[in-house]
């Protein structure tokens, strides 16, 4: 039954990543009502997934917090998950293999991310495998990043990914500032 319910509550935190994702893109354009029209949808979904109102009370509250965490996250990190899509390849009582496309930006730096986590439990032991790592950035001025990104690659490291990303796309709006700082000085 505890697997049954944490299989749904990751599926329901990727689909608040999802989400929360979207609400940070049009977050200018998104009125009050829109935002609390969300979250009860939220709501209404969680409430059909679950019978127990206990552990509905239980899941809103870990969703709050991982809603603030991810919002949080997005702030420190300017890393914005704009969709999340998840498979399951393989799954057994002891092994589940479950494929990902992430789709995102950092600040002007778009990007797509295939991966396949694999967990296997082995006795009170949970254990999470990254394989199959596929990072496309899109742009034409991002070569510099292809030696960083086949390193990522080469060792199926999703926090070097991230931070890859993080640390090149504050270099290149830097840079564009500096140029545009330049251009505009040039001009007067």
């Amino acid at each position: 039954m505890e697997e049954q319910y944490e299989a749904e509550i990751q599926q329901l935190c990727e689909e608040i990543a999802m989400l929360e994702a979207e609400k940070e893109n049009y977050e200018r354009e998104v009125s009050l009502h829109y935002g609390q029209y969300l979250h009860s949808m939220l709501g209404v979904m969680v409430e059909d997934d679950l019978r127990n109102k206990q552990d509905i009370a239980k899941l809103m509250d870990e969703i709050e917090k991982m809603e603030k965490n991810l919002a949080r996250q997005i702030r420190l990190n300017k890393i914005n998950l704009t969709g999340c899509c998840t498979k399951t390849i393989e799954k057994s009582k002891t092994k589940v293999v479950q494929q990902y496309q992430l789709t995102g930006h950092c600040y002007h730096v778009s990007f797509n991310v295939d991966f396949i986590i694999t967990e296997e439990q082995e006795d009170d032991t949970l254990m999470r495998k990254v394989t199959n790592l596929n990072v496309v950035v899109d742009g034409q001025d991002f070569t510099d990043i292809s030696s960083l990104l086949s390193r990522v690659e080469e060792t199926n490291s999703l926090l070097l990914l991230f931070k890859t990303l993080e640390s090149f796309s504050e270099n290149c709006e830097h840079r564009s500032k500096t140029f545009q700082h330049f251009k505009v000085r040039q001009v007067s």
